[in-house]
């Protein structure tokens, strides 16, 4: 395995059909049971898990239908690789009341009758920047370094992304 620097690239893993819609759709929020570090923000490599949840491609259809747009074919999924690099905007505390605009009803998930504020969380994803070729890896559950090799290949495919800037 390859050793990974305290500095390396971060990823998170999301389950498919959720990483399509990030990187083919208006997704932009990350519905989360946990927050991030509180200081960090900055680039996120974006890997799809590998595995399809089937109930959530049939939650995905139903969305991408009320936008009028396409949902995904199975062969459309792309499985354990990083998939994309976009850079962490902001993460708060799902909250119906509070939650700004742009997490929109279609995409950001909110606690169910009688869950506290903060029993689910929005990462707000910025500037996308989808790979040419997928790079094939294992992914990991939390927030995670990727391997060396994988990074140096993330960062081929994503020089000059706006996704590096902080």
């Amino acid at each position: 395995m390859a050793r990974t620097a305290p500095t390396a690239l971060k990823a998170l893993t999301v389950q498919q059909p959720w990483a399509w819609a990030i990187t083919n759709s208006a997704k932009r929020i990350e519905n989360r049971t946990w927050p991030p570090p509180q200081t960090w923000r900055g680039p996120l490599a974006l890997h799809a898990g590998k595995q399809v949840n089937a109930r959530d491609v049939v939650d995905l259809t139903d969305v991408l239908n009320e936008m009028g747009e396409r949902a995904p074919q199975r062969r459309d999924l792309v499985l354990g690789a990083v998939v994309a690099l976009v850079r962490l905007a902001d993460v708060h505390a799902a909250d119906l009341e509070r939650c700004p605009d742009t997490c929109g009803p279609a995409w950001g998930a909110y606690p169910g009758l009688g869950e506290p504020v903060g029993a689910l969380y929005h990462w707000r994803l910025a500037d996308l920047t989808v790979l040419r070729e997928p790079v094939p890896c294992k992914g990991a559950l939390g927030l995670w370094h990727l391997p060396d090799d994988v990074a140096a290949a993330v960062a081929a495919q994503t020089r000059g992304s706006r996704a590096w800037t902080p």
